[in-house]
């Protein structure tokens, strides 16, 4: 995953943004951040609610062990499985960006027809 959990952090922090988390230091600190374990560490409480997988999941916390562990030990069962579920909870986190993002922006459209009605 190298630099690319950076992106997702990125989108995790406008989504959170967009579902009123006032203070978003936490997300440009785990940004700075060279280690990924780092950057999962900081944001372990960070992630708001509506950006939660199942019963309040954090995503993050469950990308992170798979991600950093050698798959060289392991059959190609296992590494099939764990591929599928990496794709599964990623899409999972960004299916809730996405609706947070949309949400948000639907709002904003709607705000926006409703002033031009009082004009």
């Amino acid at each position: 995953m190298d630099n690319q959990w950076q992106v997702l952090v990125k989108e995790l922090r406008e989504a959170s943004l967009n579902v009123g988390v006032q203070d978003v230091s936490v997300f440009d600190a785990a940004l700075n951040e060279t280690p990924f374990s780092a950057a999962v560490k900081m944001l372990k409480d960070a992630i708001p609610g509506k950006l939660l997988i199942l019963d309040g999941e954090n995503p993050l916390t469950l990308l992170y062990q798979p991600l950093s562990v050698q798959l060289h030990g392991l059959t190609d069962e296992e590494c099939l499985q764990q591929a599928a579920d990496i794709r599964l909870v990623l899409t999972a986190l960004l299916e809730n960006i996405a609706d947070v993002l949309n949400d948000q922006n639907e709002l904003k459209d709607a705000a926006n027809r409703l002033k031009q009605i009082r004009s």
